[in-house]
């Protein structure tokens, strides 16, 4: 789960990738990955996971999280209902 989110978020950027991904606990969410590479001896397609989950950790901080995007709606329809 956590490649494919991965390459939908490098191909296909888009907010609901971060939204999924923020709903799992913390020991699964890739920041959780402590690079040992067991997975990455294992991958049939030789993916280096801990670098791949690096990649998604840092893209997933550029993106504005699900609360404040929440918080942005909120403060917009009370900006339109004062208008």
């Amino acid at each position: 789960m956590l490649i494919a989110a991965y390459n939908e978020l490098r191909f296909s950027p888009a907010v609901n990738v971060a939204m999924r991904l923020d709903a799992l606990s913390d020991d699964k969410k890739p920041s959780a990955c402590i690079g040992c590479k067991k997975c990455t001896r294992i991958c049939p397609q030789d993916i280096d996971v801990p670098e791949a989950m690096k990649g998604l950790s840092e893209e997933l901080a550029k993106l504005p999280s699900w609360a404040e995007i929440c918080r942005q709606r909120e403060e917009a329809a009370k900006a339109i209902k004062s208008d």
